[in-house]
């Protein structure tokens, strides 16, 4: 089944990113290993499992791919570059293949919140979906200080409806909600649904400072204690029938960043699909 190209609006909005990065995008750095032998057969043995396949985030950086074929790392390099990200190296690593970053992406900064960093991880979705993989699930597999979701996808068989586009509602400490590339009738559903099914109401609406819209709520939803605990999860359910109602599903929930236990780094986001 042919997929469409997701998130068009991305492509137009970043084009200016993507020609500033051409000789990143083309000439990126390779590493020698730093831990242990990494040899061709690692990773070939790795590719052979063409059904199944993993993403996963590392440390405070990388990305590493397990099962993707080679010939789609390019594609990889352009949506890192395309959603403001830049490669510092990519390189083997044992079974996988690994794009080391520039900057620290899975790291929350305060004020800042993960719109690029969100924006990279919904555009990986979409490519791993017109790639033909289909997610099927996420796990916190680690215990380690800076552990993140392993995605785990499978080859999607023939005739499976596979979602059309994606976008992120991001919950961002304590009290905001954010949408980070959505349509304009997934921000009316969400104004609407806190109007309706938020106790206390809506204190602000407006756009963060890298241009997302943002929703803050009267109380602090995130660190809610008491009868809020449940309330607040009542509104999640009333937000999830919303959504579904206007098409759109929760496609996965992911832990990107790393940081403070009292910040966006602890919460997870939504990734939402619509066939």
């Amino acid at each position: 089944m042919s997929v469409q190209v997701l998130l068009p609006h991305l492509q137009a909005s970043h084009a200016s990113i993507v020609d500033r990065s051409t000789v990143l995008l083309i000439e990126p750095q390779v590493e020698s290993p730093e831990k242990g032998p990494t040899t061709t057969q690692d990773y070939e043995y790795n590719a052979a499992l063409s059904a199944y396949a993993s993403v996963s985030l590392h440390e405070l950086d990388k990305i590493r791919l397990m099962g993707i074929s080679p010939e789609y790392h390019a594609e990889f390099r352009k949506v890192i570059f395309a959603s403001g990200h830049q490669i510092q190296s990519e390189r083997p690593y044992a079974c996988s293949h690994q794009f080391k970053l520039v900057g620290n992406p899975w790291v929350y900064k305060h004020g800042s919140g993960r719109t690029e960093s969100l924006r990279l991880v919904v555009m990986i979705m979409s490519l791993m979906v017109r790639s033909g993989w289909q997610l099927v699930l996420t796990t916190d597999i680690s215990a380690k200080s800076y552990d993140k979701d392993m995605w785990m996808f499978r080859r999607a068989g023939a005739g499976v409806p596979q979602p059309q586009s994606f976008c992120v509602v991001s919950f961002a400490y304590p009290d905001q909600l954010r949408l980070i590339d959505g349509p304009d009738e997934l921000l009316q559903v969400i104004r609407q649904t806190i109007q309706t099914s938020y106790r206390k109401g809506l204190q602000e609406e407006g756009t963060t400072v890298k241009g997302a819209p943002m929703f803050k709520l009267f109380g602090n939803p995130w660190v809610a204690s008491g009868d809020e605990t449940m309330y607040t999860r009542r509104f999640l359910l009333e937000l999830l029938a919303s959504f579904e109602r206007i098409g759109w599903t929760i496609y996965a929930s992911l832990d990107i960043t790393t940081g403070a236990a009292e910040s966006d780094s602890s919460l997870d986001c939504w990734i939402l699909a619509k066939h």
